[in-house]
């Protein structure tokens, strides 16, 4: 992920919609029990590109949990390698990525989550 970018195409000048954020929070889940919780059902999912076809295990949250946009917005702000540009109406953001996933997981570390009514 070094020296990785990630490109925001009309979420606003301060995106609350970053899943970044969301592999900090998998990355964790085995340190951490109530991250732990929050991930548990899985499917199996068939991705199909150019005619080939790829099987995925997919992980989605359980039920009660919803993204607490006001974290995000707050990791975000703390982010020090951002660039931001307009075209037209449409804003344009760029973060560092490693930047941003290093503060995502210091957040979680301190129990500061990005998601609402977690048990």
């Amino acid at each position: 992920m070094k020296n990785s970018k990630i490109l925001f195409l009309g979420l606003g000048k301060k995106p609350t919609q970053i899943s970044l954020f969301h592999c900090a929070g998998w990355m964790l889940k085995d340190t951490d029990s109530r991250l732990n919780s929050l991930y548990n059902t899985k499917y199996k999912a068939t991705l199909i590109n150019n005619g080939c076809s790829y099987e995925k295990n997919m992980i989605i949250r359980n039920k009660g949990h919803e993204n607490n946009n006001k974290i995000f917005k707050k990791v975000f702000l703390t982010l020090n390698k951002t660039k931001s540009n307009k075209i037209s109406n449409l804003d344009l953001v760029i973060i560092d990525a490693n930047e941003a996933m290093n503060k995502a997981v210091e957040f979680n570390k301190k129990r500061i989550y990005f998601y609402k009514n977690m048990s």
